[in-house]
């Protein structure tokens, strides 16, 4: 039951921003209105004295202000709201600064970790004095006089491989498959992991995989690469990027940049060990207490933009592909999700459904053992 004295809920700050922008455009629009009746009054008297003429100018006058208006108001207020996609991912990378490697996944299931783990790894064993030195620096501060660090761009490779194997379904959203290319923006070229696996002589399956740098596009889609996402200092931070799909009608960027680099101690020893806030199995213990470990966190912004088709509607095919891929690197598709905060909320949920279904099975054991 509902208190009487009990206070009205005020609509959400967000809301009221909205309704006040709104309420600013109404206004805008009724003294527009206002002011082209007065202005087409003026000019129909001035040059047509004939009454029916006048009413029919002034009339047309009238509607092309309320398509105008109307049309604006739909562009910011319907279209521009519900056909932009923002999202934020945390991506955490973890290396053992003592041996100079990349540690394989001890989560069992974190896409960015197991893939960074295997690519470091092959990569090291071709030049191990370039991968321990490179992994052992540290992140440039302003004025941003140092390189970008290996991790940034085992990242960008990552990235990269995942678009590879996710970028797809066009018949399922009436986008063809115009194209196959394996083609990839200069700068992008020069990634030493792109670079390194193209030249490389595969020796297994999982060579192959990592070879695997060919997309299937619409044939108005390009990926463009900003080596450095566009920033107002005059130095820009090397240790940011940006990768977007771009089209005729859609927009998607990533922008990443390396945020912290810091000495991982987040760690419970026991019967069931946690790494992370995240239960992990019993051998990874023994494992991971042996190494220094230091975590390397990455933000990657999400903007989805799209543009309306001959000015009148949104290409709904672009904005269904879209959302889909973006909601996959974000929690996970045929190869994992990045956001590291969404793989943790995810294993907790497993792991508490487990133990609902332990205490479920429990119980009814018991209940079978008092009825013997």
């Amino acid at each position: 039951m509902i208190d009487s004295n009990q206070k009205r809920a005020y609509p959400s700050k967000e809301i009221r921003e909205e309704l006040k922008k709104l309420s600013l455009v109404l206004a805008g629009a009724i003294v527009f209105s206002f002011l082209m009746g007065i202005l087409a009054n003026i000019i129909v008297n001035y040059f047509t004295p004939n009454l029916f003429t006048t009413q029919l100018f002034l009339f047309l006058l009238i509607l092309i202000a309320a398509v105008i208006i109307a049309y604006v108001l739909y562009y910011y207020y319907v279209f521009i709201p519900y056909s932009q996609i923002n999202k934020e991912v945390m991506v955490s990378i973890i290396y053992d600064g003592k041996d100079g490697d990349v540690i394989d996944d001890p989560f069992d299931g974190y896409h960015p970790q197991k893939m960074a783990w295997q690519a470091f790894e092959r990569f090291k064993n071709k030049f191990p004095q370039t991968a321990n030195k490179r992994i052992n620096e540290g992140i440039p501060l302003p004025p941003y006089a140092g390189e970008k660090h290996i991790l940034t761009e085992l990242l960008e490779y990552i990235i990269v491989l995942w678009l590879h194997g996710e970028l797809h379904g066009f018949g399922r959203n009436r986008l063809k498959p115009d194209k196959t290319t394996e083609k990839l923006p200069v700068e992008l070229e020069k990634n030493t992991f792109i670079s390194f696996f193209r030249e490389l002589k595969p020796k297994d399956i999982i060579d192959r995989g990592m070879q695997q740098l060919e997309f299937i596009l619409p044939k108005d889609i390009e990926i463009k690469y900003w080596p450095t996402a566009p920033v107002k200092a005059k130095n820009p931070d090397p240790n940011t990027f940006r990768i977007g799909i771009v089209g005729r009608y859609i927009g998607v960027y990533l922008t990443a940049s390396l945020t912290s680099m810091s000495p991982v101690g987040d760690m419970t020893c026991g019967h069931t060990p946690v790494f992370e806030g995240i239960y992990i199995r019993q051998h990874w213990q023994s494992k991971l207490v042996e190494k220094r470990l230091w975590g390397v966190i990455f933000h990657i912004n999400i903007e989805a933009k799209f543009k309306l088709r001959f000015g009148l509607f949104p290409d709904l095919s672009y904005i269904d592909w879209s959302d889909n891929w973006i909601n996959r690197f974000v929690e996970g598709g045929v190869f994992g999700g990045f956001d590291f905060n969404e793989f943790r909320k995810s294993k907790i949920d497993s792991m508490l459904y487990d133990i609902y279904e332990t205490v479920k099975e429990t119980n009814v054991s018991v209940k079978a053992m008092k009825n013997i």
